[in-house]
């Protein structure tokens, strides 16, 4: 069963965190994609919203774009991670390493229909226990500063903030224990 800190939550810039409607009720498991997982990974990302494609990808991308991304990441993430609810991949994070070997770089994406009922804050608390796992110093993400709901993710995890371009990049330390968001990671 899923769990939730309240605490996880934090000021970014003045603007106060919004908090979720209720903490998840429902049991859920973060585990590893495979080649097994592709299409539902590829149906999970082809099925975002226009806004929430262009903020994924940083740009258009186009279906058969999408489809070379998951295969790409498959194959070339430090972790790739689902959410899933009743069998049903309701979400995923990716996490890159970056030229710093001690790093990562996550990215989130969360089908419409399961928005606003943390199953991001749980895949960022999988990403931060990977991490930690893995003995690795920064966890990053970057995103539009007009991306309001990364913003309100990445500032569960209590992160600096600095902008750069007209992009945030919020770095999380990674170590010491951290709230978790529940569910079983495997």
């Amino acid at each position: 069963m899923a769990s939730f800190d309240p605490q996880a939550f934090r000021l970014v810039s003045g603007e106060t965190a919004v908090p979720l409607r209720s903490p998840p009720r429902f049991p859920h498991t973060v585990r590893t994609l495979g080649a097994e997982d592709e299409s539902a990974f590829r149906a999970l990302l082809l099925g975002l919203d226009d806004a929430s494609r262009l903020s994924r990808f940083c740009g258009v991308i186009s279906d058969d774009g999408v489809a070379r991304h998951t295969r790409q990441a498959l194959r070339e993430t430090a972790w790739l991670a689902g959410l899933f609810v009743d069998g049903e991949l309701c979400g995923v994070v990716e996490l890159y390493e970056t030229r710093d070997r001690d790093d990562l770089e996550a990215v989130f994406a969360v089908a419409d229909c399961w928005r606003r009922l943390g199953l991001g804050t749980a895949l960022l608390f999988a990403a931060l226990e990977w991490a930690q796992h893995t003995r690795r110093a920064t966890l990053r993400m970057i995103f539009s500063r007009t991306n309001w709901p990364m913003r309100r993710l990445a500032s569960k995890a209590e992160p600096t903030f600095d902008l750069a371009l007209d992009e945030f990049v919020a770095s999380v330390a990674i170590g010491g224990s951290r709230p978790g968001a529940g569910g079983k990671v495997l």
